[in-house]
């Protein structure tokens, strides 16, 4: 599994949870060519990653890559370690085994 990792601010995280709408987007200026749908989109605010997010799809419009999901997909969870502020995307670094989901 590819999943992709953000690093955004705690506002536009809650605005990307967006509950009034069935679906919602990220757009980015390069592809994370190996991020598939199925895959997962996680968000880090505040030096950890706050969730998650199961993609739906992938589009490229002109000159750009939107990344889709479901705001009901969303997971809570953390890592356990520090997410470095950081532009663009990087790819998931832990194991899967580490990660520790929570209730809203």
């Amino acid at each position: 599994m590819s999943d992709i990792v953000i690093y955004t601010n705690p506002e536009i995280l809650d605005h990307k949870k967006c509950p009034e709408f069935t679906e919602c987007w990220w757009e980015m200026s390069r592809k994370p060519t190996r991020l598939k749908v199925g895959e997962r989109i996680h968000f880090a605010t505040k030096d950890v990653v706050r969730g998650s997010f199961q993609v739906t799809d992938i589009k490229r419009t002109y000159n750009r890559f939107e990344i889709y999901w479901e705001p009901s997909s969303w997971r809570n969870n953390q890592i356990g370690e520090v997410s470095p502020r950081f532009r663009g995307f990087r790819y998931r670094w832990w194991k899967r085994k580490q990660q520790k989901e929570k209730q809203d």
